[in-house]
Formats: structure tokens, sequence, C-alpha cells
């Protein structure tokens, strides 16, 4: 029996116990909540590293030093430029050379609001606190594979339990990290056990719903994942004037709501206890959901009874049959393969780099940067609707083509008119709209990328995309030192990416009326099929005449 018919299976089986019973609700209301703390450890840097506007305590004389840097025809003068005091050629209000100010910084806030205002990471040091969640990325990256495998083998709750005490101790170390050196340390564990917190978030739900209910839960997660951001706004702009640190505890009595009651009443995965032969485990966690969804425990018993001997025949198939494992080297064997996962990958690099560029970056927008904050998160949640229905409705292929080219054509439109106008709320709205359309395309990505390819390289292509991400992930933060200096390069970089995107997705297959493809062979015969559809077409019209 294929892996497809398992599924439907222990669909059956959920599906007797009542889709959206009283038990479901309360599973379904323990993970998906595991947003609150998730979204809470990605974001506060937001708010933690924001660097207020800065005068040096007292200018340093660096005109002594102006003959080694100025040419003939420049007027130079000190003064101040970003967080820095130099030389600037007041011909071309350019910066010839910075220096640090050695006696120290008055900021608009109080010195121990933000890490950056704590430990002075301006000019010459700002890149240490860009590092940090550049480390936070590559953290996620390393959890994202060593917390999936440990799940698929040792269960789905215990990994969630285990990511979630990491978490944290070390929301706890970081309200008390020393230096920046000791936070950065940290963010690597904290984007790690991140990353086990948010497997448990998004596979949980898929293995205790029948697949037509899939969607409509991630769907209800992803609206959780906003509101959870709008109340982290909220406190952000409360804790604005006091010492950093007690925000950053705030994290610690958001894992500490998840962690209680998911010790208390989270259970195992069904699926995954049913699949490893665990049916005694499941067969009680089957009561306790009929006697709280009100289904007598007699009527589930055949159905168990069923799932778990067709999971048990199967078992013994595989292990007589000899099949070589497919890996990624298939996948670059094939030339139809190795196109798709070169887009993908590009695809996903830039949607990640896109996405998170732009939250890291709204602070330096025009405007009060809270009000910014709020109008870049919002427009998930229109976002997150349209790409539902679009993609039912125009294919998973055009909602990606026209989400990039939205975020293209406006990240751009944002730079001419940032550049020869100046900042604007023109500019503000271009870039929320842009960031509106990168959101989209996450969420077609994700149900995309794996119907290109077979059933025995689906999770492989998915995690080749997913890894490539977190390049994307770890430039992102440099983006808002790049945008002191270089104000049009973030936004043309994003802006062509995007549009380059759009052409590429044109050389793909749309999938939506297709069936999920077993073999390479029936993705090979998508482009023979559509050639004969044409063909077939031409004919048709020609005999009409």
């Amino acid at each position: 029996m294929s892996v497809e018919a398992h599924g439907q299976k222990i669909d059956q089986l959920f599906a007797a116990l009542g889709v959206w019973g009283g038990y479901q609700v309360l599973q379904m209301s323990l993970v998906k909540f595991l947003s609150f703390p998730a979204s809470f450890q990605l974001y506060i840097y937001l708010y933690l590293g924001y660097q207020p506007p800065l005068r040096c305590q007292s200018v340093v004389n660096i005109t002594s030093q102006a003959h080694m840097y100025v040419t003939p025809n420049m007027s130079v003068d000190t003064g101040y430029h970003k967080t820095c005091v130099g030389l600037i050629d007041l011909i071309n209000d350019t910066l010839v050379e910075t220096e640090r100010c050695d006696s120290g910084y008055d900021y608009a806030q109080p010195k121990d609001s933000t890490l950056i205002t704590e430990w002075d990471l301006v000019c010459d040091q700002s890149y240490q606190a860009q590092l940090s969640q550049t480390v936070l990325v590559v953290g996620q990256g390393v959890g994202a594979t060593f917390f999936t495998s440990l799940a698929d083998r040792f269960g789905r709750k215990k990994i969630c339990l285990i990511s979630q005490w990491i978490m944290l101790l070390v929301s706890v170390g970081t309200a008390f990290a020393p230096s920046i050196l000791v936070f950065t340390l940290i963010r690597f564990f904290l984007g790690a056990a991140q990353q086990g917190h948010v497997m448990s978030m998004f596979v949980m739900p898929i293995e205790v719903l029948p697949r037509p209910h899939r969607a409509t839960i991630q769907m209800i997660g992803s609206f959780l994942w906003s509101a959870f951001l709008f109340v982290l706004i909220g406190l952000a702009y409360g804790f604005q004037d006091y010492n950093w640190r007690y925000f950053q505890l705030t994290t610690v009595v958001a894992t500490l709501a998840t962690l209680l009651p998911n010790m208390l009443f989270l259970d195992e995965s069904l699926r995954w206890l049913l699949s490893n032969g665990r049916t005694e485990e499941a067969r009680r966690i089957i009561d306790k959901a009929a006697k709280m969804n009100g289904i007598n425990p007699d009527d589930i018993s055949i159905a168990l009874h069923a799932s778990q001997n067709n999971i048990d025949k199967d078992t013994d198939k595989d292990t007589d049959k000899k099949e070589r494992k497919s890996n990624l080297l298939d996948i670059f064997r094939h030339r139809k393969l190795r196109k798709t996962a070169f887009i993908m990958c590009f695809a996903w690099i830039v949607n990640a780099g896109t996405s998170f560029g732009l939250s890291l970056t709204a602070a330096k927008l025009s405007g009060d940067r809270f009000l910014n904050y709020f109008l870049i998160f919002v427009c998930d949640i229109p976002a997150t609707i349209i790409s539902y229905i679009t993609m039912q409705r125009i294919g998973r292929r055009a909602t990606c083509i026209a989400s990039h080219f939205i975020t293209g054509s406006t990240l751009l439109a944002a730079v001419v008119i940032n550049t020869y106008l100046g900042p604007s709320g023109w500019v503000t709205g271009l870039t929320v709209v842009g960031k509106f359309g990168i959101t989209m395309s996450w969420g077609t990505l994700f149900q995309y990328t794996p119907e290109l390819y077979p059933t025995n390289l689906r999770s492989v292509g998915l995690g080749i995309a997913s890894s490539s991400s977190r390049i994307g992930g770890m430039l992102a933060p440099f983006a808002t030192i790049v945008i002191d200096y270089h104000p049009w390069l973030p936004g043309t970089i994003y802006g062509s990416s995007c549009l380059a995107i759009v052409f590429f997705l044109f050389l793909l297959t749309e999938t939506v009326d297709k069936e999920l493809p077993q073999t390479i062979e029936e993705i090979n015969s998508w482009k023979k099929k559509k050639k004969k559809k044409k063909r077939e077409e031409k004919e048709s019209e020609d005999n009409k005449y």
C-alpha cells in the first residue's frame, strides 16, 4: 500500500473521531499558540537592536588630518554623518572619512533602552549588532535539520517540549548577557530552539487533522502569528524608555505561557504513534479524544484496527522490497529537476532576504517607527487570504509571478521616489505594498515547491529550497547598515531580484490542475502532454474550416 493510501486510512480514523471536536480544538490551540513565543523571539530584535538618534558628547578634532583625504577641488568640514564624526565633502555632501566618538555618545533615548545604546554598537562597531542576527539565522538552519530528525525518531511532543525548555533558558540568559559577544553566542542556540518550536507549530496540526482541513488550520496559524506581532509592537512601545533587559524578559513570560499548558495537556501525534507501531499509546489517546468529543470509543476501534493492519502489512512489504533510496544527487542527475531546484532555491533566497530585510529596515522609513512596523505586519493578513484564494483560482505559478511582480515593481518605484524626491509617505506606502507581495509569494512557495517534485524526492526538494533561504536571512540584517550609506541599494537588490524571479518562473510548470507526480517520468510527461494538447486544439480549430 502506498504512503498516500496510508494517509487516507489514518484520515478516516481522524474523521471518525470528529474533525473539530473538543479534543482537536484543544490540541490545535496548544500547538498554534506556540507562535506566541516563536514570533516574539524572532522579531524582538527589531526593538532591542534599534539605534536612536545620537550625537557625540564632544566633537573629536580630525580636521588636522584633512590633508590625508582631501583633493585640491574638495571643500571639507568636520560634521556628523549618521553615527560618526567625520570629514564631509561640502560640495557633494558625501562622507570622506569617519572616526568613532572616543568621548562617548548622547542618545535620544536612555542609555540602557537598547543593546545598541548600552554597548555603543555604532559607527565602526555597528556590524556586531547585525552579526548577532545573522548568527540567529545560522542557528535556525542547524535547528531545522537537527530537531526535525530528532522529532521523526523520538516523537513530536518530546522535541516540542525540549525546544521550549531550551528557548526558556536562552531567553533568561539573553536578558543577563554581559556583552555583545555573549548575546551573539546565545542567539545561535535561540535560533536552533526556535526552529524546533516552529517545526511543532507546522507539523503537528498536519498530523492531527484530515487532509481537507489542513489549509484552514495553517491559515488560522498565520493570523495568530500576525496577532502576536501586534502584541509585540504594543509592548515595544510601552518599554521603549526602559531597560531592554526588562523587555527581553517578556519572551520568558511568553514561553512559560505555552510551556506549562503543553506539559500538562499536549498529546503525542497520533499519526506518528501509529506509523511507529505504538498502538497502545495511540489507543489511550483515542479513548481520551473520543470521550472529549462525546463519541463511543468502541466505534473507533474498528478504524484503529484497520489503520494499524494496513501499516503493518506495508511495513512487511517494505522490509522485503529492496529499493534504492533517492537522495539529493538524483535531483541534479535530471535536467528538468535540476532546473526546478535552481529556480526554487533562487526564489527562496530572494524571498527570505526581502521579507526579513523589509522588516528590519522599517525603522528607517519616514514617519513613526511603531506605525511603520504595524503597517509592515498588518499587510500579512490580507496577503495570506488573497494567496489562499488565488492559488486555487489562477494557479500556483500565476500567483507566484503576480506577487513577485508586485514586490519588484513597488520596491523599485520606492527607490526612485526616495532618491529624487526624498523620504515621504509614498515611499513608506510602496514599501508596505512590497511587503504585501512578498508575503503572498511566501505562502505560494510553500505550496508550489513540493508539487514540482516526484514523491520520492519531494521532501529533499523542499529541504534544499528551505536550506537555501537561510542565505537570504543571513544577509538581510546587514541591509540596516548599507541603507545608511547607500539608501538606494537594498531596495534595488530586492526589487530587481523579484523581477528576475518573474522571468524564471515562466520556465516552470503550473501544478494546480495536476495530480502530485509519483515519478520523474510523470514530470517529464507534463511537457509532452502540453504539446499534445496544443496540437489537438490546433487541429480542432483547423477542422472547423
